[in-house]
């Protein structure tokens, strides 16, 4: 992997966070139901998916075969292409994205997952810089994880929908974790209540004024008799 790879990867991966708006909002009017945005897909975006899967098919060759500025070139214009088509789907929507917690969360995931994956390609690439020499001005990179890190790194950004569904899953795993923590202080936080409740809800006995003054008089009453009693052994 050269530089000029990097770059491109760079572009690919910024371009798939803008073409994420599109995806996200049709996301979101779906319901978050991947049943519902597969619909979607087959229905309308079908065009668009296929000239994706040819750009990622595309810009694989260029990678493989060491002409990475056609590559850079490439993803320059489907960066351009992609903010152009953010704005015009921005414009012509009746309904806007809301930036909700849930789309925050959803985007701030997908900008990590593409920082790891480029951030393990740049380490792969850092590696085999210290141990294969460069020839003709291209790095040869025999490091097998760092090339399926970058197949996969290539293939969400040119292909987002994949990308979509995969946030949209670690996003599931999120809240299904979130809200199985929440459960069990809920459930406890139930029960103290409820025996607050129960205690509140018990009635009180009513203190008796003549209660004290009529055991005063008896204790005063035995105490006599013990006296007499002594007295008289």
């Amino acid at each position: 992997m050269t530089y000029i790879t990097f770059a491109a990867m760079l572009l690919l991966a910024a371009s798939a966070v803008c073409s994420l708006y599109r995806q996200l909002q049709m996301l979101h009017n779906n319901e978050y139901l991947l049943s519902k945005y597969f619909k979607w897909i087959y229905n309308d975006y079908v065009v668009e998916l296929a000239i994706s899967a040819v750009i990622y098919c595309a810009i694989m060759f260029f990678v493989l075969n060491s002409l990475d500025i056609f590559a850079l070139v490439l993803s320059v214009l489907l960066l351009a292409a992609r903010i152009a088509l953010n704005i015009l789907t921005h414009k012509k929507s009746t309904e806007k994205l809301t930036f909700s917690a849930k789309i925050k969360r959803l985007y701030i995931i997908a900008i990590v997952i593409l920082g790891i994956l480029l951030f393990v390609s740049a380490i792969s690439f850092g590696n085999a810089t210290k141990v294969i020499n460069i020839a003709g001005g291209y790095l040869i990179d025999n490091n097998m994880a760092g090339e399926a890190v970058r197949t996969i790194c290539i293939l969400l950004s040119s292909v987002t929908p994949v990308l979509t569904v995969v946030i949209w899953f670690i996003n599931y795993l999120i809240e299904k974790a979130t809200a199985k923590s929440r459960k069990k202080p809920a459930k406890h936080d139930l029960k103290v209540k409820n025996v607050e409740v129960e205690n509140a809800n018990k009635p009180q006995e009513e203190a008796d004024p003549n209660l004290d003054y009529k055991n005063f008089i008896d204790s005063y009453l035995s105490t006599d008799d013990d006296d007499s009693k002594g007295a008289n052994l």
